[in-house]
């Protein structure tokens, strides 16, 4: 893009030796012995208003405070056409006792007798609303971690 900043790869300042510390058969059999001495506390961590911000997470903090959700704004009216229900949908006695053989067939232990021989004195329409509510919340959060310097080997750069 023009204009465009293109960034350059790390690159270690001109004479400096860029290889591990450890070649080969030098590599130790076991970890660096822990220095019983070192605090485990790096004291307080730095002052995080001088950090810049990042596009994208200007929403982010770090502390436990969750900001409030935005104010509800009701969406506008809408009216829809009233829904109309005939009486018994048109279904006849005979499609009412087939669709319930079908539903007790697929129950293993629903007999269908009942269904067979039951005596239908009336069908009438109702309304019913068959709804799945799903709801996932998620929340995060970022601290200060660390680690005291005990010989072990440092990740940098050079490393990956």
């Amino acid at each position: 893009q023009p204009g465009a900043v293109q960034q350059q790869p790390w690159q270690p300042p001109s004479g400096e030796n860029v290889q591990p510390g450890y070649q080969g058969d030098d590599v130790p059999d076991s970890d660096p012995e822990d220095n019983e001495n070192a605090a485990d506390d790096a004291g307080p961590a730095p002052d995080v208003s001088k950090l810049g911000g990042m596009q994208g997470y200007e929403q982010v903090g770090l502390n436990d405070w969750v900001p409030p959700p935005p104010q509800y704004v009701p969406p506008e009216d809408h009216t829809k056409p009233p829904e109309q229900f005939s009486e018994g949908a048109g279904l006849s006695e005979q499609e009412a006792r087939e669709a319930m053989i079908q539903f007790v067939s697929e129950h293993c232990c629903y007999g269908k007798k009942p269904a067979e021989e039951h005596v239908i004195k009336a069908i009438k329409a109702s309304t019913a609303f068959h709804y799945t509510l799903e709801s996932f919340l998620e929340s995060r959060s970022t601290k200060w971690v660390h680690e005291p310097y005990r010989g072990q080997m440092i990740d940098g750069p050079q490393n990956g």
